[in-house]
């Protein structure tokens, strides 16, 4: 189900891409994507669990964001990232530093699945591998429902 659930998320996302000069672009484009994230993982079960953090990036940089997770629950962690993005990666760890997840593919949007066996908070690294501007904005959301989905 996990690789269905990330396939299904990547098609989604490619048809939000921006077609023309009139779509959205920078926050609005991220925005856009994250609310088609939220769109595609509802009928898996998956809600947001709280507002996503929008930040700036450099190039080959990165940034770390804090997640709380409970026990017991199923999580996808989603990074988004603007048209002036091509490669964004998500590394997800505990707080003692123990990698549970990441995604490092070529792609501008990753996806890495966690099931909780504890109240924790995750520390989400957020790397801009790709970017053509000095910085590009970039989304990461959680986003909670039933473990069993993500088996």
């Amino acid at each position: 189900m996990k690789s269905f659930l990330a396939a299904a998320l990547a098609a989604v996302l490619a048809a939000a891409a921006p077609a023309s000069a009139q779509d959205p672009t920078g926050r609005a484009l991220v925005t856009a994507k994250l609310d088609t994230v939220t769109a595609a993982l509802a009928p898996s079960g998956f809600a947001p669990a709280g507002a996503p953090t929008l930040i700036s990036i450099a190039a080959d940089n990165s940034t770390e964001v804090q997640m709380q997770v409970q026990a017991g629950k199923g999580y996808v962690i989603v990074g988004i990232c603007d048209e002036n993005c091509g490669d964004l990666d998500l590394l997800v760890l505990k707080a003692d530093g123990t990698t549970v997840g990441q995604d490092v593919a070529e792609d501008n949007a990753p996806l890495v699945t966690y099931v909780a066996t504890e109240n924790t908070t995750l520390r989400v690294r957020v790397s801009m591998a790709g970017c053509t501007a000095a910085s590009c904005l970039a989304g990461a959301a959680l986003y909670t429902g039933d473990p069993a989905a993500l088996q």
